[in-house]
């Protein structure tokens, strides 16, 4: 029964997390959508290039130091930058068709 409550128990607080983990994905997509609109309107091109580069080192440094897997880190962040660069892509199509 000891073992039961405590599996919900764990069971509950890695559902949190997830959420956690969607909820600051969602943060973070709607700040760089935030970011495109900035540049957009000091007449700068969106850009996500550099700033992708930099994101990618530094969040791998970051892995390296919480002994969290590299190759992990570098597959989730390309996917997270990716998705970022389709969102800059529709940012500029959205601003096209005004």
């Amino acid at each position: 029964m000891e073992v039961n409550k405590q599996l919900g128990f764990l069971k509950q607080q890695t559902e949190n997390i997830d959420l956690e983990i969607l909820l600051l994905l969602k943060r973070r997509f709607q700040t760089q959508k935030r970011i495109f609109d900035a540049q957009y309107k000091s007449n700068l091109e969106p850009t996500t290039d550099e700033n992708d580069l930099d994101t990618m080192d530094m969040v791998m440094k970051r892995a390296r130091e919480m002994e969290i897997s590299e190759s992990f880190i570098h597959d989730l962040y390309s996917k997270i930058l990716d998705h970022t660069q389709e969102l800059k892509t529709q940012f500029i199509v959205s601003k096209e068709k005004k």
